[in-house]
């Protein structure tokens, strides 16, 4: 099967759930950023912005990595792009990005994987000048509803310095891939198309102070809510 259903229960006494608290929802913090687009916006895949440079030390760790996003530097890539369910979102939010076989989860909760992108131990991203065309196709293909397409921008530079290991990069493919648990500190913005999920999603981005911005859209047009 092509996307597959996980159904989890959380062994509680592992060392890894014992600090995976809930935050309070209803918080709203003023130092988060949150911005919905109007339809004059500015095109969210190519926003000029100034990046911070890779710069290589003598040291061995993550030498590799370096060179790579060096490489993606040169070529004016900055960005990485994550398909995901948007029923995912809020785990995603909480918990980072994750290989299928990281991912726990409490007693009837669901987490809807889309083998696009998500490996049993790795994760790949696709450079944000892609096309999108293998994606789309994969969608057709597999007759996912658009409304439950979710879209994470995240910044290499974040990815990088939240990583223990080396990345790496598909030259045929055009892809990073990581083998560990992706922070949300490293999301710069989300793009979903259900307006019903965004409510939650942008209460929970205020309440954790998180400075991701949220967008809602729907056939290339980014349409302000609210």
């Amino acid at each position: 099967m092509i996307f597959d259903k996980i159904k989890k229960a959380k062994d509680k006494n592992k060392e890894n759930t014992k600090n995976l608290n809930k935050k309070d929802l209803l918080l709203a913090e003023e130092n988060s950023t949150i911005e919905i687009l109007t339809e004059n916006s500015e095109n969210i895949y190519s926003e000029d912005e100034k990046h911070e440079s890779i710069k290589v030390n003598f040291s061995f760790k993550k030498r590799k990595s370096q060179k790579i996003l060096k490489n993606l530097y040169m070529q004016g890539v900055h960005k990485m792009l994550f398909y995901t369910d948007v029923a995912n979102v809020m785990h995603q939010l909480e918990f980072g990005i994750q290989p299928i076989s990281k991912i726990t989860l409490d007693k009837g909760d669901e987490y809807r994987v889309w083998t696009y992108l998500e490996k049993n131990d790795s994760l790949e991203f696709e450079l944000e000048n892609s096309n999108r065309q293998n994606f789309w196709k994969w969608v057709t293909k597999n007759k996912v509803d658009p409304l439950k397409i979710a879209i994470i921008s995240l910044d290499i530079k974040k990815v990088y310095d939240s990583l223990s290991q080396d990345l790496e990069f598909d030259e045929t493919q055009r892809r990073v891939k990581v083998f560990e648990t992706v922070s949300p500190k490293a999301f710069d913005w989300i793009l979903i198309k259900n307006n019903i999920e965004v409510s939650r999603i942008k209460q929970y981005i205020r309440a954790n102070k998180l400075k991701i911005k949220l967008y809602e859209g729907e056939k290339g047009i980014v349409k302000q809510r609210g």
